[in-house]
């Protein structure tokens, strides 16, 4: 349950994500290089999480939710995440 998102037109980003073995919650993200065919490891998650959900896209923001209270922002010319807490209603 991790999720990706293509972030450049030869990259793509890997994040979060559960073990189906475990059950354990990752902060990992990952960028995987289409060019090269190589993954490497970019950083983490400011709150592990899986997603089961498809990222949105908005003013440079991408904006992933799952099973946690916060909403997951990452800025992508800044390559920052972010956390904005969800507002039950």
């Amino acid at each position: 349950m991790s999720n990706a998102y293509q972030i450049t037109d030869t990259e793509i980003m890997i994040f979060g994500g559960k073990s189906a073995l475990t059950f354990q919650i990752f902060d990992g993200v990952f960028i995987f290089d289409l060019e090269r065919m190589a993954i490497k490891e970019r950083g983490s998650l400011v709150n592990p999480c899986s997603f089961m959900n498809i990222p949105l896209v908005f003013n440079h923001n991408l904006y992933a939710y799952g099973n946690d209270i916060y909403i997951h922002r990452y800025n992508i010319p800044e390559q920052k995440w972010t956390c904005i807490p969800k507002v039950m209603v």
